[in-house]
């Protein structure tokens, strides 16, 4: 276990034993704030303890601000109802349980009691620690990479996070039984895809727009559709808490109104589940989009010494298609803007094997290009057996070591790509800088899908860990949501 876990683990146990403690102090006792009616004295208050084992005791009982303050002490475990009789047929009953430590609760087995405000304060101070974590991670990784997955899920987590304690400051200044604040903290995590959902339905419509633009230009491939499937999952995922609720209360409407009915809590338990999977889900993918238009928009240093141009598919003829030609050309502009700024040259270094369809190699290709550009043939280096974008990055690099002990190198890719290419470099130890070429825009939302999966998947292990936890912790708040109220 890391020391950022393990710190948390400390931090969670500390703060249990704070809240316990202060309703070990204040949890004894509970005073009741009763509205009577004008012109009353205390003497006309005649109170009712149910008979029995001595529960509780009236410890105090007086008028004040127009309100009759009845304070209860606790004396031995159970549970006791008690009722207040007054003039003008004033009646007030209530329930009082004494749980061990003498700790009493109002209303139900997890109602209202002393000091129960600490709970949401205790539970804000754990959300803003881990807040720092996130962005005292974030921070760090970035320096080291932006091209990192880890800085995706770090964002994520900040998003979400602050999402979190946004909801959470409300439950601070109102007191709130036990079982409120449970409900209060699975409610702050859904209503995250509550409030995405208007943006998210937005987005899926123009999703829906783009991909069919795109299979229009591209054709229909399900690599083409990732952006409706995903905007659909989200909108489906949002709604079905809906419609299971709406399909509960038609076929089972007096159970769904039975506080002691399983069917509530089931519909409650999936309720929660599902939006807070949605929720995160939403916060990750947010997480990719940042990630993904800063690397698309940031310049490299005007240091290196190399630029990569990743290969791609080239014209049946052998020249470059528009997508390709966008990398050299960007490839290109960046030599002039470093020549402009620090007058060092740059090693064009083109990088793609001849695929089976291709007449000559794309590194080729883009090489021919180069000197059609003006290049001379003693500043490019040809890689020209590659296959995939990682075989670009590291057969590359091993050219251009050959060359330089100490390289400073850059790449050109199209823009969505920038960000993958670069955690590919990374981790393969090549400490690379990327720029990006300008595309159509309907290619963007599939490559922030493609760039979502590839987060979930390259982090999966983290992100499928934070889902039991999420989920474990939703599932033990509806067990103890449902045992308060059958007791």
């Amino acid at each position: 276990m890391d020391l950022r876990r393990r710190t948390l683990w400390i931090l969670g146990a500390f703060l249990l034993l704070i809240s316990f403690f202060v309703l070990l102090l204040f949890g004894n006792s509970y005073t009741f704030k009763l509205d009577i009616p004008e012109g009353t004295d205390v003497s006309d208050y005649h109170i009712t303890v149910d008979e029995g084992d001595k529960v509780v005791s009236v410890k105090d009982m007086k008028i004040k601000d127009g309100k009759l303050e009845l304070t209860f002490q606790s004396e031995s475990r159970g549970k006791v109802f008690f009722e207040v009789e007054g003039p003008n047929d004033f009646f007030y009953m209530d329930v009082i349980y004494v749980h061990r430590f003498n700790i009493m609760t109002i209303n139900s087995y997890m109602g209202y009691t002393r000091g129960s405000r600490v709970i949401p304060i205790t539970g804000l101070l754990f959300l803003l620690t881990l807040l720092v974590f996130n962005i005292t991670e974030y921070r760090k990784r970035m320096k080291e990479s932006m091209y990192q997955y880890e800085n995706v899920r770090a964002l994520s987590w900040i998003i979400f996070d602050t999402m979190l304690i946004t909801n959470q400051v409300m439950f601070v200044f109102s007191d709130q039984a036990l079982t409120q604040s449970l409900k209060g903290a699975m409610s702050s995590a859904s209503s995250i895809a509550m409030a995405v959902f208007p943006l998210a339905f937005i987005l899926s419509i123009l999703v829906c727009i783009s991909n069919i633009r795109l299979m229009m230009k591209e054709g229909r491939t399900w690599r083409n559709m990732l952006g409706v499937i995903m905007g659909a999952a989200i909108c489906i995922g949002t709604i079905i808490p809906q419609v299971l609720s709406a399909w509960l209360n038609s076929n089972l409407f007096s159970e769904m109104h039975n506080e002691k009915s399983a069917w509530l809590y089931v519909e409650m338990l999936i309720t929660n589940l599902v939006l807070v999977m949605v929720s995160y889900l939403e916060c990750i993918l947010i997480g990719t989009i940042i990630m993904t238009v800063k690397a698309a928009r940031k310049v490299p240093a005007f240091d290196k010494d190399y630029i990569l141009i990743l290969g791609c598919q080239i014209r049946k003829d052998g020249t470059l298609t528009k997508l390709l030609q966008g990398r050299a050309d960007r490839a290109l502009e960046f030599a002039k803007m470093q020549s402009d700024n620090t007058s060092k040259p740059l090693t064009f270094v083109p990088s793609g094997g001849k695929g089976s369809d291709e007449v000559i190699s794309e590194s080729q290709a883009i090489h021919n290009y180069l000197v059609e550009k003006g290049i001379p043939e003693d500043k490019i280096i040809v890689e020209d057996s590659s296959t995939s974008t990682e075989e670009n990055m590291r057969k590359s690099f091993a050219l251009i070591e050959q060359q330089s002990s100490d390289p400073k190198v850059a790449f050109a890719t199209t823009n969505y790509h920038v960000f993958r290419s670069g955690v590919l470099a990374y981790r393969e130890g090549i400490n690379a800088e990327g720029i990006g070429s300008k595309t159509r825009t309907y290619f963007w939302v599939n490559a922030f899908v493609r760039e979502f999966i590839a987060t979930l998947y390259a982090e999966r292990i983290k992100h499928h860990r934070v889902i039991r936890a999420l989920s474990l912790t939703v599932t033990l708040s509806v067990v103890l949501v449902y045992y308060a109220a059958i007791l």
